[in-house]
């Protein structure tokens, strides 16, 4: 089955779009007229390429929404949340990749942050809002100035990196959490096991 933007060169599928003419300029495309991103190597199935096609694009229809909507009101918390998320993993990251892991030690977390913050850095991904604050702190820009709905999905994915993965992320429910409800439905017996 053809999917729509899907691309398979040399075996592997990729998401691949064509970069609005519009924001070609912007410092996120560097000049790029294609966006593309891979699928992964565990898509198989129609129904998986598919569910991967559409993370790819919810992920790239975000990004381009989020760089155009510059000059528009606040946005709400929640779509700003999820608006930064998916700004972050158009730049490949999760939330809570800046946080420490407690399996490692202090100097491993530290050189973690170092790489990710070497990677915005090198990608652009915070350059705009830098750049506003800057100005705001240098006078260039009023200070009762309202922040633009693009600078606040920067701030926020920012918060996102930094947040523990704990908090991010629903924790995982194990059988182990649910052994009660199920020996009650089951009405099992554990004294005669």
């Amino acid at each position: 089955m053809k999917h729509k933007y899907i691309v398979k060169t040399n075996g592997y599928l990729s998401y691949q779009r064509s970069i609005p003419t519009d924001l070609q300029d912007h410092p996120a495309f560097k000049g790029k007229k294609l966006h593309k991103a891979s699928l992964g190597t565990e898509v198989k199935t129609d129904e998986e390429i598919f569910a991967a096609r559409m993370q790819r694009h919810n992920e790239f229809e975000a990004l381009i929404a989020n760089l155009r909507k510059a000059n528009q009101p606040l946005l709400k918390a929640r779509e700003l949340a999820k608006e930064a998320k998916y700004f972050l993993k158009a730049y490949g990251h999760d939330p809570g990749d800046r946080s420490a892991h407690p399996l490692l030690t202090d100097e491993q977390n530290r050189n973690i942050r170092g790489a990710i913050d070497l990677q915005i850095d090198h990608s652009g991904m915070l350059d705009e809002a830098r750049e506003f604050y800057n100005k705001k702190d240098f006078g260039e820009i009023d200070v009762n100035e309202d922040v633009p709905s693009h600078v606040q999905v920067a701030d926020e994915a920012w918060k996102l990196l930094n947040l523990p993965k704990s908090e991010s992320k629903n924790q995982t429910v194990l059988l182990s959490d649910c052994w009660g409800i199920y020996a009650e439905k089951k009405e099992l017996d554990v004294q005669d096991r």
